[in-house]
């Protein structure tokens, strides 16, 4: 069995949605993607849409955790919710999927940077390939995809992973896609590109700092 490292020294502040490592403000991966222009542009979409869109991606991940952990009412889903519930338990059907960890959030010393992963597990076999694999996936729960966006997302989530469990590095990085209506998608997000621009991405914020740019 798989424990997953728990940092004492990371706390996250909901309310202002910031990380702190050692009471210090650190950056986390949506600033500096962002920071980088890594990610599509939704500055002309309407706020309220936009709040919409992550109140649906928070309650998906929520409902999801209740499923792992037993207590999830499927009755209670919004109607926006319970297709990607649905669609989420045929992913974990297809795959023989086997959840062990949700929402770990880890700080970079090697990097400085933090965030929040949604969940990692093994897949037994991917692809053809019957070798057990330890997965880091990352739910989508939005009408469009963003899939270069978002590897490179992913792929700073295997960084803060790996760092902080050594001993149990992730073989596989998938983009798990939920859909309105009922189905899924899986996306690959290993390119070593992305990773390459995520550090980019870090040397561009931390310029923009130090000379005042926003």
């Amino acid at each position: 069995m798989i424990e997953a490292y728990e940092d004492p020294d990371l706390t996250f502040d909901e309310a202002r949605h910031i990380y702190l490592y050692k009471g210090k403000r650190a950056n986390s991966v949506t600033q500096i993607i962002k920071a980088g222009n890594l990610s599509k542009d939704y500055g002309d979409v309407d706020p309220k849409v936009l709040a919409n869109a992550a109140a649906r991606g928070t309650a998906v991940h929520l409902a999801i955790e209740r499923y792992h952990d037993g207590t999830l009412v499927f009755e209670d889903l919004h109607e926006q919710i319970l297709p990607r519930v649905i669609a989420y338990q045929e992913f974990v059907s297809d795959y023989n999927y086997e959840h062990l960890c949700s929402e770990k959030k880890y700080y970079s010393k090697k990097w400085g940077f933090a965030g929040g992963m949604d969940a990692v597990g093994i897949i037994p076999t991917y692809k053809g390939e019957t070798s057990r694999k330890l997965v880091l996936i990352d739910y989508k729960t939005s009408y469009e995809t963003d899939i270069p966006g978002w590897s490179i997302q992913v792929q700073a989530y295997r960084e803060l992973w790996n760092e902080n469990n050594p001993n149990h590095l992730i073989d596989l990085c998938l983009i798990l896609w939920l859909n309105r209506d009922g189905k899924y998608e899986i996306f690959d997000a290993n390119d070593k590109e992305s990773w390459a621009l995520f550090v980019y991405a870090i040397r561009i914020l931390n310029w923009k700092r130090r000379h005042n740019r926003k």
